[in-house]
C-alpha cells in the first residue's frame, strides 16, 4: 500500500482563548481515538470467536496427521533415498531438518553457573569465557548530577567525549472525565 505525504498547515495562535479552543479540540478529538479504537477492538474481538474454535480444531488435526507422518517417517528410513533427508510426494515433501547446533547442558547437575567454574578452574576461561566491557552511562549520569558545579560536570564529561543532554518534549494532556469517556465508548 503506497502513502502520500500529506503537507500539514499549522494554524497561528494567538491568544489563550484561541489556545483553550485548540485544546478542546484535542479532547474532542481523543474522545472520538477512543470510541473508534473500541469499535475496532469489538470487531477484531468479534471476528477471533468467529474463527477461534474452526482454527483450534484444524491446528489439532494437523498436528496429528503431522505426528503420524513423522512417526512412518521414523520407523521407515529406507524410503528416503541414500544421503537425503526428505521424500517428495506428489502433495508434499517430508523430512529432518537438522538445526543450528547449539550448546546444552549435560545433566540436571550442571548449571551455566558450574559450567562458567569449571571452565575457569580448568584454565580454560580465557577461550571460552567472554568479559565485556561498556561505557557505565548511569554512573557518569549519576556522578554529574551530585557535582554542584554544573561547568565543572561539563568540563570533565566533555574530557572523555561526553556530555549530559536533557531534552524537553511538548504535550497535550486533554481531560477527559469518565463519564465522557464511557459515553462515548457505549456509544459506539
Amino acid at each position: 500500500m503506497k502513502t502520500t505525504r500529506q503537507k500539514i498547515t499549522l494554524h497561528e495562535i494567538t491568544t489563550r482563548d484561541e489556545a483553550e479552543s485548540f485544546v478542546g479540540q484535542i479532547a474532542l478529538l481523543t474522545i472520538h481515538q477512543i470510541r473508534d479504537t473500541a469499535k475496532m477492538d469489538s470487531e477484531i474481538a468479534a471476528i477471533r470467536t468467529k474463527y477461534e474454535y474452526s482454527l483450534a480444531v484444524i491446528a489439532a488435526e494437523l498436528k496429528t496427521h503431522t505426528d503420524t507422518v513423522r512417526a512412518w517417517a521414523e520407523s521407515n528410513p529406507g524410503e528416503f533415498s541414500k544421503g537425503r533427508k526428505s521424500i517428495t510426494f506428489v502433495q508434499g515433501t517430508i523430512g529432518f531438518r537438522t538445526g543450528t547446533p547449539k550448546l546444552a547442558l549435560l545433566s540436571r547437575l550442571w548449571n551455566w553457573d558450574k559450567v562458567h567454574k569449571a571452565l575457569i578452574s580448568l584454565g580454560l576461561a580465557k577461550d571460552y569465557v567472554r568479559t565485556k566491557e561498556e561505557v557505565d552511562k548511569e554512573a557518569i549520569l549519576a556522578a554529574a548530577a551530585q557535582n554542584p558545579d554544573k561547568e565543572g560536570a561539563r568540563i570533565a564529561c566533555a574530557a572523555f567525549g561526553t556530555k549530559v543532554i536533557q531534552e524537553e518534549t511538548f504535550f497535550v494532556d486533554p481531560t477527559l472525565t469518565e463519564v465522557e469517556t464511557r459515553q462515548t465508548v457505549e456509544a459506539a
